[in-house]
């Protein structure tokens, strides 16, 4: 699982799947079970900082249960939650390894108890035990503050998120009074190693070309690399002439892009070895709205280029 440029990275091993709701014929109703869990307790709003959809990961302030607060990324392309690795002694038993990897480089990494989560006054739910350790070092020196982890599937697949750009507003919905009319177009969602996927959904290439929906890719997207270098022969995408870094895939500019009905314009993609990705930058010109229990993604339009200030 490669990730695009300024996103964090993809578990193999772990991952999540998202539940439904029983269906219950027309007048009637299912029997109470004393053995069912409480209704899911939803955080409070939550800030957006500024620089997401700018060139900026998506954070959130995690709390754990003695209080101490963690800056960690939001991130729909991991399958799971990761902690960075100067935090292991303080997760308890050691359960043994786990394979990461960024840009194709898989780094050896470990697992742990998962400990408890809390976000905006309530406790996170959560698919499985564990977490991850993974050096973040990289990341929060590209993004000029300290990441102590990511929140990945496992536990973002039990909620519908909103991200408000416009309002600077993370909104966690109660999917029974979701008004869906007034979400903008809505987008099937495909799960795939307990991510979300949308069919059809690249910025480039047709119809024939799906994307994950990565919230933890700073840029507009990723084009796979067969893609990439097809539309770079076309002339379709301005490869940029700058030697990447070690590791890092190469850039590429959009001057336009006709995508499912609306017109966009000034985007960035990269060259990723493998999948196609729909990122924040993109994300951010949108009322987005991930309604991850219901496989649902709804994007209201609200500008054609980026976010002001975004680079």
């Amino acid at each position: 699982m490669q990730r695009a440029p300024g996103s964090i990275l993809a578990l193999i091993v772990l991952c999540s799947c998202a539940t439904r709701e029983p269906v219950t014929p027309a007048g009637s109703s299912l029997p109470s079970n004393p053995l069912a869990p409480p209704p899911l307790a939803l955080p409070s709003e939550q800030p957006i900082n500024r620089g997401a959809g700018r060139g900026d990961y998506l954070f959130v302030t995690i709390r754990l249960e003695d209080g101490e607060a963690l800056p960690f990324v939001l991130d729909t392309g991991s399958g799971a939650t990761i902690f960075d690795k100067v935090f292991a002694p303080q997760l308890g038993k050691n359960h043994g390894s786990v394979t990461l990897s960024r840009f194709g480089v898989r780094t050896k990494s470990f697992i742990f108890d998962r400990p408890k989560f809390y976000l905006g006054g309530a406790q996170l739910q959560f698919t499985g035990q564990y977490v991850a350790t993974y050096d973040f070092s990289r990341e929060s020196a590209h993004a000029g503050r300290t990441i102590m982890g990511l929140i990945g599937m496992d536990c973002l697949s039990h909620y519908v998120l909103q991200l408000d750009f416009d309002a600077g507003k993370m909104r966690f919905l109660d999917r029974a009074s979701l008004d869906t009319s007034k979400l903008g177009v809505p987008y099937f969602l495909v799960p795939y190693r307990g991510r979300p996927v949308l069919s059809g959904g690249c910025l480039m290439g047709g119809d024939g070309e799906d994307a994950l929906i990565d919230t933890g890719t700073k840029v507009d997207g990723g084009l796979n690399t067969e893609l990439f270098e097809d539309e770079a022969r076309r002339g379709s995408i301005n490869v940029s002439t700058n030697t990447p870094l070690a590791g890092e895939p190469k850039f590429a500019a959009i001057t336009r892009c006709d995508w499912n009905g609306g017109v966009y314009t000034n985007l960035i993609v990269a060259n990723i070895k493998g999948e196609n990705l729909i990122g924040l930058r993109f994300l951010a010109r949108h009322l987005v709205t991930l309604d991850f229990p219901d496989g649902r993604l709804y994007l209201k339009q609200t500008r054609s280029g980026p976010l002001a200030g975004a680079h």
